[in-house]
Formats: structure tokens, sequence, C-alpha cells
């Protein structure tokens, strides 16, 4: 899988010398089930930045809740794991947070919205809310 992420983003390069390549993640990188298919394709894609999605309400993982609740991370915990990984692939630094609106009102996700961006200093938006207006304004500084 990784060789074939890795020739299709040089052949998207090659053939189109596009400013930005996106490349859509699965899972998180923290995850018991899905890590290899994270790490699989940070390694082929070596990002210079990525967009994070967060569910602030999921408390524990949706995979194999009648084996064992696996707690879900801290934001913290997600940018710190993603920006350690990234350094040996790229210079992957966490660009904005995705909000993923699971079991939260819109009040709660407007308050969580205004927090990230107060903590950490990054655009958040819920992307089925709010669109991704925020998102592709840092890219596009980014470029």
């Amino acid at each position: 899988m990784v060789g074939e992420l890795e020739s299709e983003i040089v052949r998207a390069h090659e053939e189109t010398k596009p400013k930005v390549i996106i490349v859509e993640g699965q899972g998180s990188i923290s995850h018991p089930a899905y890590v290899c298919g994270t790490r699989a394709i940070i390694n082929a894609s070596m990002p210079s930045g990525i967009l994070m999605m967060h569910a602030p309400a999921r408390k524990t993982r949706s995979f194999r809740r009648d084996v064992v609740a696996w707690p879900m991370p801290t934001v913290d915990e997600e940018i710190e794991w993603l920006q350690f990984f990234t350094r040996i692939a790229g210079k992957g630094q966490v660009l904005g947070l995705g909000i993923n609106h699971e079991n939260m009102t819109r009040d709660e996700v407007e308050e969580t919205v205004r927090t990230y961006e107060t903590k950490y200093g990054l655009p958040a938006a819920d992307p089925l809310w709010h669109g991704c207006g925020k998102f592709v304004d840092r890219i596009q500084r980014m470029i």
C-alpha cells in the first residue's frame, strides 16, 4: 500500500505540478485497530501539514466496545503523537482541527471551536456545519 500511494503522489506531482496534494487519511495515529493504515499513509505521503479530526464528546473508541472501552486520547496527545511520528516522514505540522459533532449540540460545537482556536492557535471548525474555508485559508498561507 505504501509504495502504491507514494507512486500515485509522485505521478500526480510530475503530471500536473500542483501546489497542493491532499491525501485523505484513515483512522488516527493512536487508534488500536487502524494505526498501520495511518502510519502507512503518513510514510507514503510525507505530509507538510495535517488537518486533524477530533470527536470531543466521544469518550471511548468505537472499535470493539464489547471487548474493551479504549479511552479516547486528548487533542494534545493526538497532536503530540502526530508531530512526533511525522518528523520521521515529513514535516507534518498540524494545520487545523476538525470537529466531529457526534453527540454534541451546535452550542457545544461552537464553544469547542472557540476553545481549540484559543488554546492551540489553529483554525478549528466542524466541516459539515461550518465548511472548510478556515482550513483552505490556512493551507493557502502555507504555499
